[in-house]
């Protein structure tokens, strides 16, 4: 089955496509025509308006283009429309100022999805009906030199520690659901405390919300949110051009970057992979070919978890929010819905990976987690266990055969040949690893 991903790019868009026996069709307005936006609620224009940011065309493009990607993730049902209920086939329809230019980076953009959520893409460019008039270039920002993703997870707050510490002024941006998962309120939060904490820098904050509205979905639906991170991506580059292609940091430890399947039998598109060398190695590419001068820096790639906290430029400080940051995949899921007052649930992969940090610098408190999996580990037949019964896996293949790891981390995608780099990534996977098993070695 084949899903048309249709994006309007304005009311004189007339460009539509029947459905048939093979095929079905998803209608998402671009975010600028938020008003009529019925299937992707969002408050990007309304923030870009209020603070007189203005994109150059081919950001818009190409963060419509992610738009439309993150969209058709979330409104089409793997389960129902994928091939043996996971790989989709989409064909993406978008409107474009410059097609020819577009479809020289075509097979690049299809390499970049494909590799980010596992599915099959396709994407036709056509001719946008009504051209806006030339944007010149935005001039570079007088008040931000930097701009950061900011999820409010360990990393990300941890990155912008480090950032500020060299006085740099810094712009965040942040994307959240809304609902109950308290995104926002996180964000914010930890926002609000490196505002009073770093007085005489300029701090400005981009928090914006895209969220699927189901009740407009008729193709099921989906909840794996493999490509909300290129969402998330798409938001920084957006914010970064407005302030005049200014450096965009992607704060992310090493281990969860190389995305290594944790078995044989888990596809690494099972978490994210936006941050994996390869992927940001293909989209500097695309951007640079497009003449879009934002270089893209994970400072954290060839660190693990507890590395980057242990290297934190102000250690008294994050020893001061750790706390208040999250990492669950399923954030404050226990509070919402079982009445247990944790933000984490202690189970998770990103959870395992986060107490394993702060275990290795001293600061793991089993108290602040909804189930301690050292404590009181999970039987085996139960589901809420699997991701620690893969984890000592993993740890276990992983100090075993440690000559072996080259080739375990390349099961995860390309990494670029570059100074060295297999070898670097190969050490990253190792140290993490040793990291985690530390952590289930733990007596206290």
């Amino acid at each position: 089955m084949k899903i048309n991903v249709v994006l309007k790019s304005g009311d004189n868009d007339v460009f539509e496509l029947r459905e048939n026996s093979n095929s079905k069709t998803v209608v998402i307005p671009s975010f600028e025509m938020s008003a009529d936006n019925n299937k992707l609620r969002n408050n990007i224009l309304r923030i870009l308006n209020s603070c007189n940011l203005t994109p150059t065309d081919d950001v818009m493009e190409l963060f419509n283009l992610f738009y439309s990607v993150y969209g058709a993730d979330q409104l089409v049902s793997r389960s129902k429309f994928g091939y043996f209920s996971w790989s989709r086939n989409f064909i993406i329809h978008i409107a474009v100022k410059t097609p020819e230019k577009w479809e020289a980076e075509k097979e690049s953009l299809i390499k970049l999805l494909s590799f980010l959520s596992g599915d099959h893409w396709d994407i036709k460019f056509r001719k946008k009906g009504t051209l806006n008039l030339e944007k010149e270039k935005n001039p570079k920002s007088k008040d931000i030199d930097i701009v950061s993703l900011f999820s409010g997870g360990l990393d990300s707050l941890t990155g912008v520690i480090d950032i500020l510490e060299t006085n740099q002024n810094l712009a965040v941006v942040g994307h959240h659901k809304g609902g109950g998962t308290q995104e926002l309120d996180t964000q914010r939060g930890l926002f609000n405390e490196l505002e009073k904490h770093y007085k005489s820098q300029k701090l400005s904050s981009y928090f914006f919300n895209v969220q699927p509205m189901q009740k407009h979905n008729v193709l099921g639906g989906e909840d794996t949110q493999r490509a909300r991170s290129i969402l998330f991506l798409g938001l920084g580059i957006l914010i970064s051009n407005c302030l005049g292609d200014l450096p965009l940091y992607i704060p992310e430890n090493g281990l969860i970057s190389l995305n290594v399947p944790l078995t044989n039998a888990r596809l690494s598109t099972y978490s994210t992979r936006t941050t994996h060398p390869y992927f940001l190695s293909l989209l500097q590419k695309i951007l640079d070919h497009l003449k879009i001068e934002i270089p893209i820096i994970n400072p954290f790639k060839f660190h693990t978890k507890g590395e980057l906290l242990a290297d934190c430029s102000n250690p008294e400080l994050l020893k001061k929010l750790y706390k208040k940051s999250v990492s669950c995949s399923k954030p404050f899921y226990y509070r919402r819905y079982k009445n247990i007052n944790k933000a984490h649930c202690g189970h998770c992969t990103p959870c395992i990976i986060r107490r394993a940090s702060l275990n290795s610098i001293g600061l793991d408190k089993p108290s602040d987690y909804a189930f301690d999996i050292i404590k009181n580990p999970f039987p085996n037949h139960l589901k809420s266990g699997r991701d620690a019964r893969a984890f000592k896996i993993s740890v276990a293949k992983t100090i075993k055969s440690k000559d072996l790891l080259q080739f375990r981390l390349l099961k995860s995608g390309y990494i670029p040949s570059e100074n060295n780099n297999i070898l670097k990534y190969t050490d990253v996977l190792l140290r993490g690893n040793e990291e985690v098993n530390s952590f289930f070695n733990k007596t206290e």
